[in-house]
């Protein structure tokens, strides 16, 4: 959410509330984030081709926020566990995150789902990409 300030010349001062054991972050962008936006370049793969996929955090104009901007990108296998080789945790550089990582030779065949979630925003994005033998 959110939190009024006035900026100092040298100096500025925000102030922030915190309930017990609660924690917040705050960060100072460019422009607020509302949005993610996910694409993957090749939505069928086979073990030795290479995953590429690219993220985006959108302003309110529907173009990359400008700035550094945390992604937590979750992708699951076709039994449903966390494949943590192609996802993790990362942050855009000026709103955009690629990604180009091979697929293993012993990767399970069936539908993979790629969930990114930009916590500043709110805002996740989902795709699928396919693993064939």
């Amino acid at each position: 959410q959110p939190i009024a300030f006035e900026p100092g010349r040298t100096m500025s001062t925000i102030p922030v509330t915190l309930a017990g054991r609660h924690s917040m972050a705050i960060a100072l962008l460019p422009e607020a984030p509302v949005g993610v936006d996910l694409t993957v370049q090749n939505a069928v793969l086979k073990p030795g081709d290479t995953l590429d996929y690219r993220v985006r955090v959108l302003n309110a104009d529907g173009r990359p926020a400008r700035g550094c901007h945390l992604l937590e990108i979750e992708v699951t296998g076709p039994d449903g566990e966390t494949v943590s080789r192609f996802g993790g945790s990362t942050a855009t550089e000026a709103g955009t995150v690629t990604r180009a990582i091979p697929v293993p030779i012993n990767a399970l065949p069936g539908q993979y789902q790629i969930t990114a979630h930009a916590p500043q925003a709110d805002a996740s994005a989902r795709a699928s990409f396919t693993v064939t033998p």
